[in-house]
């Protein structure tokens, strides 16, 4: 609803006037990396080198820390809080509406037949490919349990769940876990930032690392300049373990979780995919290298494997995902066409690398089009979180056939309740060895898709000795889970993002500004987008 109404602002408008504006926020402040105004000078950069480093810096020679892993997020409009860091209050003086409530109000269950037109769920996925590769905020603290009634700490900020909650009363919830993100405390910030740990421009750093100890990680370092595999009879899967900094791998689970250049590649099994996907195209081009050049040693055959897997997922996102997500009229209109023939697209040294803060966690949350139905059996998405067992047995494409056939649900204010009440709704694995029919059963259901109650008792009891002599495992999952669209909102408030109405005034220069809730439509929004608001804000 926000999104779509700001976008009607800049697409009434001059492009030139949007960019006049756009330069303008880029002042001295934000033109400088948090790092540059610390060290004054950075001299590392080959300027011959045809090869990124891993952790973004060089790649503005001039800037050479513009970008890199470790900055400040940067900012259109100066952040929004009460005193240096504390949430904002509301224009009267209280506090902001309690985001769940509001999820509750406005963001109300899907309808089905809101499904869009022209993406597949396969789409939506990609493109939360596009937002890891580009940006990652992460947490503090996250061991703490910020719902405990004895813990008070300043990292914490949890979400507040009524007691008459639709869904969590059910299960006596009053309250989801929310840490705040990590504070980039570079030197000359005057407010709250927070740190951006992955390298701005599109380099692949979800395959490769955005650091040097990732990096050596997922190197096979075998003289053949591919990535680690696995290699099963699934094909090539990527490695299996975590690194300590990785989440989404719940306890116990370790030995079946993946490692990649990203912490989050095992958020969900769709996302884990692509992972897969990227890692397998890194390690066919590094073979087809050493087939027609055997005298490449290992660094070279990973740096050009590595370049060129880079360059065709630039492609991919230009030419094919973002046509489909801005349509052809907003890619010419802004320039972001790829130009072939001789003259290319050229680097522009003078564009400002970084990663915005009003874009990564307000803009690009496009989790309205994530979609219950994953059209593969009778599984949902809920069914994906931390689930990297379907892969293991084999399920690989059956899912990627599902999500290419299923449609994306709809660009709006509608969130899916896998979203809304289960997102992330593990609590951990237990070992079958000992295990009661219950577990012996979801195995059958979950490795062969077969209803176990068709099953005999012995054939069950044999699947049962079978799991446990051969260590598997398999997931307790909770019936509920916590809100991304409560986890949206607060992550805004966290890092103090101004209010819809100045970022309006901003995209319009000035042209629109919006004092009412009168003012709203039928410009930015619809008259019953209007009204929702009305209800839920002063």
């Amino acid at each position: 609803m926000v999104l779509v109404g700001l976008t009607s602002v800049v697409a009434s408008l001059k492009v030139e006037e949007f960019q006049k504006n756009y330069k303008i926020a880029i002042n001295e402040r934000q033109k400088r990396s948090p790092k540059e105004d610390c060290s004054n000078s950075y001299n590392d950069c080959d300027p011959d080198s045809p090869y990124r480093p891993i952790d973004g810096t060089c790649n503005n020679l001039q800037y050479p820390t513009w970008g890199s892993a470790g900055e400040c997020f940067l900012r259109f409009l100066s952040p929004s809080y009460s005193g240096y860091g504390d949430y904002r209050r509301s224009v009267k003086g209280g506090s902001l509406p309690e985001v769940r409530q509001v999820c509750l109000n406005i963001f109300r269950k899907k309808p089905s037949n809101q499904e869009a037109e022209r993406a597949s769920l396969l789409m939506t996925i990609y493109g939360q490919t596009v937002a890891h590769d580009m940006s990652q905020a992460i947490q503090e603290e996250v061991n703490i349990k910020c719902c405990e009634p004895e813990i008070y700490n300043k990292h914490c900020h949890p979400i507040k769940v009524k007691s008459d909650d639709p869904f969590f009363s059910k299960y006596n919830i009053t309250c989801l876990d929310f840490h705040r993100s990590v504070e980039c405390k570079a030197c000359q910030t005057r407010n709250r930032e927070q740190i951006n740990m992955e390298t701005a421009p599109l380099d692949s750093s979800i395959v490769y690392g955005s650091d040097d100890v990732r990096a050596k990680n997922v190197r096979a370092n075998d003289g053949t300049g591919r990535l680690k595999a696995d290699y099963t009879g699934q094909g090539e899967l990527l490695p299996g373990g975590k690194l300590p900094s990785d989440g989404f791998c719940p306890e116990f689970h370790d030995s079946i979780c993946f490692k990649a250049g990203d912490s989050r590649v095992n958020q969900h099994t769709t996302l884990s995919i692509f992972h897969m996907l990227f890692m397998r195209e890194h390690n066919r081009l590094a073979f087809s290298l050493k087939k027609l050049n055997p005298h490449w040693e290992e660094e070279r055959l990973y740096q050009e494997a590595r370049r060129i897997n880079i360059a065709q997922r630039q492609c991919e996102i230009y030419k094919e995902y973002l046509p489909v997500l801005l349509g052809p009229y907003n890619m010419n209109r802004f320039d972001l066409t790829l130009k072939n023939g001789p003259e290319g697209s050229k680097y522009n040294p003078t564009l400002r690398m970084g990663t915005w803060s009003e874009f990564t966690i307000a803009v690009y949350r496009l989790h309205s089009m994530v979609a219950k139905k994953i059209g593969f059996t009778s599984r949902e998405f809920k069914n994906l979180y931390a689930n990297p067992t379907l892969i293991r047995t084999g399920q690989t494409n059956n899912l990627l056939i599902g999500v290419s056939q299923v449609p994306s649900a709809s660009y709006d204010h509608y969130y899916a309740d896998d979203l809304t009440n289960y997102l992330y709704n593990w609590i951990g694995l237990k070992m079958i060895f000992g295990a009661s029919n219950h577990y012996g059963a979801s195995i059958v259901e979950e490795s062969f898709n077969i209803n176990p109650t068709m099953l005999a008792p012995s054939f069950l009891f044999i699947v049962i000795l079978v799991a446990s002599v051969t260590n598997w495992r398999t997931e307790t999952r909770v019936p509920y889970g916590s809100d991304l669209c409560a986890v949206d909102m607060q992550r805004g408030r966290d890092h103090g993002l101004p209010a819809y109405v100045y970022l309006v005034s901003f995209c319009s220069e000035g042209q629109v500004n919006i004092t009412s809730f009168d003012d709203l439509a039928p410009l930015v929004m619809t008259p019953e987008s209007v009204d929702l608001l009305r209800q839920n804000y002063k």
